[in-house]
């Protein structure tokens, strides 16, 4: 069946208009920037709060579980679904869609809405060049072809949100696992001995690459590619110089330039040149991936509007190590749970990748839901 988006809506929750009061706790106001193509629900990332006088009095109204939370400006059609239970608050430019139960189920629209057709269609409708942004009747415009019957609905959504629950899953233990490691790296150095980053890292920065290069390379590549904020992309092969950072298999440490975010990375990829790329010296490169995350990178940070680190600030940090006695011990133990989050997101590339190609033939019936779900079995 065909509808438009607004006539499958049961209401649509929108507080777009005023600029909301906000303080300095209370309940989280997310914006656009905690909705991700990546990420089923909302994440917090530097959210607001508004007081739980402005939560009763301010607003139009508030998200419900499986209420599906829509970008309306900057980036139009990103959407995630609302928790339950529901632990933010909505404002500017986003809405929250509450769909009409009865014809639609909410994840599977979710999903739809997910699709390379459906954000296509949306991009044809917003306006705005320097900043897009979708009009209250836009979401009349925009067609969309349903499956009717809901229990094929609800199957499609359960399929694909299997996938997105490992996921989810994969990444909870990554994360429980890096604090582990940061923990046990902390603990045994609390007997060891200063040093600076300068001591245990070896640098292999390299020189600006021309933006005409990295443009036309993430288009035509097939190489990994982390750029700024630890996104992959994908380069040309063929942009490999001396030039360039090329990560070996071994792993390196990536710390952003203007913000220290810490990443450990694995190749062969290409970094970017806004990036400091580190190796262990005298130590792993796991085990100093470990110690950067407990060291206070963000205090080298220098410049307000444009933050910077540079590599003699960061070669500057001070940092603790285990003593030499322990020093084998925890190396090998850094490494290991490394190679264990390593496991886990290979794993989750793959069920993202399968993900994403489940989606579209799901949506126009090229795979049926049961040959899907043996897909799916194979990899769960």
């Amino acid at each position: 069946m065909e509808a438009n988006l607004a006539e499958i809506q049961e209401t649509i929750v929108d507080n777009r208009g005023r600029s909301c009061p906000t303080s300095a706790t209370g309940t989280a106001l997310i914006a656009t920037n905690c909705i991700k193509d990546d990420e089923r629900f909302p994440i917090f990332e530097n959210v607001r709060y508004v007081s739980e006088e402005t939560m009763r009095t301010w607003f139009r109204g508030h998200p419900e579980p499986n209420d599906i939370i829509f970008v309306c400006k900057g980036s139009p059609g990103r959407a995630a679904l609302a928790p339950d239970p529901v632990n933010f608050a909505i404002a500017q430019d986003m809405v929250a869609l509450r769909p009409r139960k009865d014809i639609v189920d909410p994840r599977y629209l979710y999903y739809l809405l997910s699709t390379p057709q459906t954000r296509d269609s949306i991009s044809d409708l917003h306006v705005g060049t320097l900043i897009p942004h979708f009009k209250k009747h836009d979401f009349a415009q925009l067609k969309l072809r349903l499956h009717k019957d809901r229990a094929a609905q609800q199957a499609i959504a359960e399929v694909l949100g299997a996938l997105d629950d490992k996921i989810a899953a994969n990444r909870a233990l990554v994360a429980t696992t890096l604090d582990l490691g940061s923990a046990i790296c902390e603990r045994a150095a609390q007997t060891g001995r200063s040093a600076q980053v300068a001591d245990v890292a070896e640098f292999h920065n390299r020189k600006r690459i021309p933006l005409s290069a990295r443009e036309r390379s993430e288009r035509l590549g097939s190489v990994p590619y982390w750029g700024a904020n630890g996104q992959l992309g994908w380069v040309d092969e063929a942009i490999f110089d001396d030039n360039y950072v090329l990560i070996g298999e071994d792993g390196s440490v990536v710390t952003e330039q203007g913000t220290p975010v810490i990443h450990n990375l694995w190749g062969p990829a290409w970094v970017n040149n806004h990036a400091h790329v580190l190796s262990g010296k005298g130590i792993s490169t796991d085990l100093l991936y470990f110690v950067l995350r407990r060291a206070h990178v963000a205090d080298a940070v220098t410049g307000a509007v444009q933050p910077k680190l540079s590599m003699g600030k960061l070669k500057a940090v001070q940092i603790r190590l285990p003593d030499d006695s322990a020093l084998p011990k925890v190396d090998a133990r850094a490494t290991s749970l490394l190679q264990q989050t390593r496991a886990l997101e290979a794993e989750s590339a793959t069920l993202a990748s399968l993900r994403d190609t489940l989606l579209p033939a799901l949506m126009d019936g090229t795979i049926r839901v049961k040959d899907a779900i043996a897909t799916a079995e194979e990899v769960l």
